[in-house]
């Protein structure tokens, strides 16, 4: 387990995304878009204008020349006197009839202008009532083209919000995540101190690493982190500040506090399960040799045998309890070391020394060997919460990543 992780690199992902951000922006905005319809439509509205003043011109000039047509033919018919006088079918009273093309020649040159005046009125008609139809026509078309262009911008407000919605739910997971992994790796490092406290206080106990579950991170890696990053854009969009290294700091110090925690898990794991399997062979190796010493008459009343079956057993000579039973923690291996075998084996001296006697020999090696094994134990113990202290106060004690997440959170704005 190392005290100090390597970072991982997020720059290249950050890049990518950027790459994806500037694409984005270079699409045109609804802003813009309103702004070329306006535009647009006022062009229109123009062009409108001056066809209309054209319109006008013309049928001032249609109205001004049938005016003088009427005019002069009135005069002129009003000056023969042809308008209540129809003309005869004789060229005289006295002679024969007008031939057919006479008759024709003088029905038509009085009847033809009538007729044309007529006509233009007519024609005149056709072309007013068409051009009132236009006028309503083209009203229409502005009443549907405003409409279109209502629809566009509610339709734009509406892809508006959508997008604020959007960013707003994806910086509320991101921040909560963040933040539960944050208060994971805070509450770590209390577990982590507790635990070094007891395990420094006493090595050859037996005592519980508490690591709290928390599956953030596991959710925070399945995250589409272009949303993510876009999110976070849209957030300091209007602050003029350097965020995106302090995104790659922050993504870092995740990713190593995660890692690291995950191999102190491990090495615990290693660690408890191979001093729990030592100390209970010790234990079992001692329950089958004590069994002949409290059966031999001189051997029961070694130094060290009361403290034993106090210590192992939580009995006094008499076998009543030392304890009470809800109290009774199970064996004590330090104070074994220090109350028994210290005492034991230097009673088993001295009487191997006086007597040369095989049983005392037998009895010296079987419990050194028990008190070599637990001395091991403890001193792979203590290597390894000197390790596990200097990781602690490297990389726990010291709260500045964990601040500098908490600050860049602060940061992001949720509106």
């Amino acid at each position: 387990m190392s005290q100090k992780a390597s970072y991982i690199d997020f720059s290249y992902c950050v890049a990518k995304l950027k790459l994806f951000a500037s694409i984005s922006a270079t699409s045109p905005s609804a802003k813009t878009l309103r702004k070329i319809e306006n535009i647009t439509l006022q062009n229109s509205e123009m062009n409108s204008k001056t066809k209309d003043a054209i319109q006008i011109i013309l049928v001032i000039l249609s109205i001004l020349m049938l005016l003088y047509s009427i005019i002069y033919l009135v005069n002129y018919y009003s000056e023969n006197d042809i308008l209540t006088h129809f003309p005869s079918n004789k060229k005289s009273e006295d002679t024969d009839l007008l031939t057919p093309n006479e008759i024709g020649d003088s029905i038509g040159g009085v009847l033809n202008p009538i007729i044309g005046i007529t006509g233009s009125i007519l024609t005149f008609l056709a072309f007013y009532i068409q051009y009132k139809a236009n006028k309503e026509q083209r009203k229409f078309f502005y009443i549907g083209l405003n409409n279109e262009k209502q629809n566009r911008i509610d339709e734009s407000n509406k892809n508006i919000d959508l997008e604020k919605k959007h960013h707003i739910t994806n910086l509320k997971i991101f921040k909560s995540l963040v933040s539960s992994m944050l208060n994971y790796y805070i509450s770590s490092s209390q577990n982590i101190k507790d635990f070094l406290e007891s395990e420094e206080a006493k090595p050859l106990g037996i005592h519980l690493f508490i690591f709290k579950t928390d599956s953030s991170y596991e959710y925070f890696n399945k995250l589409d982190f272009k949303n993510i990053y876009d999110s976070i854009v849209y957030s300091f969009q209007n602050k003029n500040e350097d965020w995106e290294n302090d995104f790659i700091k922050i993504l870092n110090i995740l990713n190593f506090y995660e890692k690291l925690l995950a191999e102190m898990k491990n090495t615990y794991k290693i660690h408890s399960q191979s001093k729990a399997e030592k100390l209970n062979k010790v234990g079992e190796s001692i329950t089958q040799e004590i069994g002949y010493v409290l059966s031999d008459n001189e051997l029961k009343n070694f130094d060290g045998i009361v403290e034993f079956l106090e210590i192992v057993y939580n009995s006094n000579p008499d076998n009543t309890p030392v304890l009470p039973e809800d109290q009774f923690k199970g064996t004590d291996f330090e104070r074994l070391q220090d109350e028994f075998f210290n005492k034991y084996l230097e009673k088993l001296h001295m009487r191997y020394n006086e007597t040369a006697n095989e049983k005392y020999k037998s009895q010296l090696d079987k419990f050194s060997f028990m008190n070599k094994k637990i001395g091991v134990e403890k001193f792979q113990t203590v290597a390894y919460t000197k390790h596990l202290r200097e990781v602690y106060e490297n990389n726990f004690i010291n709260q500045t990543n964990f601040d500098k997440v908490q600050e860049f959170l602060n940061k992001i704005n949720i509106s």
